[in-house]
């Protein structure tokens, strides 16, 4: 929990440093956005369950910086006996994100009973290309950090080293009223070759009114390594409603 209150205040802080040189350099006004959700889950892997859980989502940026924090929990009892237990806080900051090339720092941070992952912390910095001309509605980025790699399975040993992660940030339009958003991310130990793993995210936002949107997502997880008593890969699929700041 430390790590994740850690990697909390160094975005937080990255964040407001940016943004103040942002404004006096650049005379850009900082902005934020606030996103409150409620997501359906249905989930296999090492637990198959239906739960509801929410999330947020803070995001401040200008011309100079992105800087977004997203949080997400879920507390569910199955058959009375077996809680479901789950924190996930994920931050990302970019310094001239429309830049060909920009700095960025990426925090995956939280723990899951439902993963069987009592502490899981990859928070890294490194560099970011966009591959195409990024606008407010479209971009696909590439992104490649090293950091403190930390992961500790139930019933396993904790493994803490340097690692090494990739990740690709894309936004794609489909309508005036609807968008597709994808985010493939590794990670990669410097101490063992096997341990590695990764997610996939896509989701779609639909736009009911200028605040309010409808969320259909699917999520997989995957950790190459074998670990005693726990799959390889965990499938998730969410749906929901958000409302959204403008």
């Amino acid at each position: 929990m430390k790590q994740v209150i850690l990697s909390i205040i160094v975005i937080l802080i990255s964040s407001i440093s940016f943004g103040q040189t942002g404004e006096t350099e650049i005379k850009d006004s900082l902005k934020k956005r606030i996103e409150f959700g409620v997501m359906g889950q249905w989930q296999k892997g090492n637990l198959e369950q239906f739960s509801i859980m929410p999330n947020t989502n803070l995001k401040l940026f200008n011309s100079s910086f992105r800087s977004e924090v997203n949080v997400t929990y879920n507390y569910l009892v199955l058959g009375g006996f077996n809680p479901v237990n789950d924190f996930w806080m994920n931050g990302l900051f970019q310094y001239k994100p429309d830049n060909r090339v920009f700095a960025t720092i990426n925090a995956i941070n939280g723990f899951a009973k439902s993963y069987k992952i009592d502490g899981s912390f990859f928070n890294s910095a490194g560099v970011g290309v966009n591959l195409i001309q990024k606008t407010d509605a479209k971009q696909l980025q590439l992104s490649i950090t090293s950091g403190y790699l930390h992961f500790k399975f139930a019933d396993a040993i904790a493994h803490s080293t340097l690692g090494f992660g990739s990740m690709i940030n894309g936004l794609i339009p489909l309508s005036k009223y609807a968008n597709l958003k994808w985010r493939l991310s590794t990670y990669h130990s410097s101490q063992d070759h096997t341990f590695w793993g990764g997610g996939n995210l896509l989701k779609i936002d639909m736009m009911l009114s200028k605040h309010f949107f409808v969320n259909i997502m699917h999520q997989l997880y995957y950790h190459h390594k074998e670990v005693t008593n726990t799959k390889k890969y965990t499938s998730i699929m969410q749906f929901g409603i958000a409302y959204k700041t403008r």
